[in-house]
C-alpha cells in the first residue's frame, strides 16, 4: 500500500504542483478570463509566487511558494463552483479546511503570508512535528493537504474528460 501524500514545504516540480498545473494554459482547453474554469485558473495561477528577488516575470518551474491570501480567495471561488455543479459535500469539505487555515492564519504574525511560512510556524509551534508522526487536526497543513487533494482531484477530472482516448476502468 502506498504512503498518503504529505504536504512538504520543500519545492517541488511543477509537474507535481496542481496549482500550477490548473493555471497552466495547456493544462485545460479555456478561454481564460472567459469561462468559469479560466477565471478560476487565472485565481490560482495568482496564488504562485517566487521568494527569489527578481524583476522579471518567474517561469513556471522558479515558483516556490503559494500567497495563502490569494489561495484562501481561489479556494473560495472553487467552492462556489463545486456547489454550483452540485458537489456539495466536496464543497462543504472545502470549506472546513478553508476554516481551519484561516483559522491558523489569524493566529500567526501578520508578516506570515505564504504556504511555507504558515507550514513553518505551526512546525515552531509543534503543529508540525519533524518525524513521520501523523499532521495534528485541526492545522493549516491538515487543511492545506485536503485543500491540494481537490483540485488535485478536480484537475485529474477535467483533463479525464478531455482526453476521449484514455481508457476507462
Amino acid at each position: 500500500m502506498s504512503q498518503p501524500q504529505q504536504l512538504s514545504h520543500e519545492r517541488i516540480s511543477a509537474s507535481e504542483n496542481p496549482f500550477l498545473s490548473l493555471s497552466s494554459s495547456s493544462s485545460l482547453s479555456f478561454a481564460p478570463g472567459e469561462t468559469r474554469v479560466g477565471v478560476l485558473a487565472e485565481a490560482f495561477r495568482g496564488c504562485l509566487v517566487t521568494t527569489e528577488t527578481s524583476e522579471n516575470n518567474p517561469s513556471d518551474e522558479e515558483y516556490d511558494d503559494i500567497n495563502l491570501d490569494r489561495l484562501l480567495e481561489a479556494c473560495r471561488r472553487f467552492k462556489e463552483n463545486m456547489h454550483a455543479v452540485g458537489q456539495h459535500g466536496n464543497a462543504r469539505d472545502l470549506g472546513n479546511n478553508l476554516l481551519k487555515v484561516e483559522q491558523s492564519l489569524r493566529q500567526a504574525p501578520p508578516e506570515i503570508r505564504t504556504v511555507r511560512g504558515l507550514l513553518e510556524y505551526e512546525k515552531q509551534l509543534g503543529v508540525r512535528l519533524l518525524d513521520d508522526r501523523p499532521l495534528k487536526n485541526p492545522s493549516a497543513a491538515m487543511g492545506l493537504l485536503w485543500m491540494r487533494r481537490a483540485v488535485a482531484f478536480q484537475l485529474a477530472f477535467n483533463q479525464f474528460l478531455e482526453e476521449p482516448e484514455v481508457p476507462t476502468v
